[in-house]
């Protein structure tokens, strides 16, 4: 029987190489280390959860478009538009378990407020369906169709789901992983 070592690959949040003492240094409080088994290679993450940065208005547009159109809801130029991401099933993500009904409903009551505030549109966007219905029926989900809500913010499978806001001039906070539904109206 011949046995393949996997190789262990140590990476940034932008999948740029680092040391394996840079992956392995304790964690600040605002950084977590993820790992992925692909087959011959152990994809070792260390990654800031919090990022803050700047995409260009096109992108902005474009994404802005790409919601309207799976959504229905029209974004104008100024507002500023809030994605909450489902990556899929994962350990905090169980189709077969229904969400505690205090969290589906921590949930409805943040889309409510939401709706309140001035210029704000947001958006429950998932890459694949299957979980999705455990956050209950209030919630209308879209899908990533393009994957451009990945492609741009979430590149990894970030576990328990994430969130990003995008600002009028692509200006943008994103949360990747775990997060408390409760931080987001703050960072507006």
């Amino acid at each position: 029987m011949n046995c393949i070592a996997q190789k262990e690959i140590y990476v940034n949040d932008n999948l740029v190489p680092i040391p394996e003492q840079e992956f392995k240094r304790e964690l600040k409080s605002n950084e977590y280390a993820i790992s992925y088994n692909l087959d011959t290679i152990n994809l070792n993450v260390r990654l800031k959860r919090e990022t803050v940065g700047k995409i260009s208005i096109e992108l902005r547009n474009e994404i802005a478009i790409a919601l309207q159109r799976q959504s229905g809801i029209s974004i104008s130029d100024k507002d500023r538009i809030i994605i909450n991401y489902f990556p899929g099933i994962d350990k905090c993500n169980n189709a077969s378990e229904p969400k505690n009904p205090a969290l589906v409903d921590r949930y409805f009551t943040y889309s409510q407020a939401i709706r309140k505030i001035e210029n704000v549109k947001q958006f429950f966007v998932y890459k694949t369906v299957e979980g999705t219905k455990s956050y209950g029926s209030k919630i209308k989900w879209i899908i990533d169709a393009e994957n451009l809500i990945e492609r741009t913010f979430f590149k990894l499978p970030y576990p328990c789901g994430s969130f990003v806001i995008i600002n009028a001039s692509g200006d943008y906070t994103s949360y990747k992983g775990e997060y408390n539904i409760d931080w987001i109206i703050p960072k507006l």
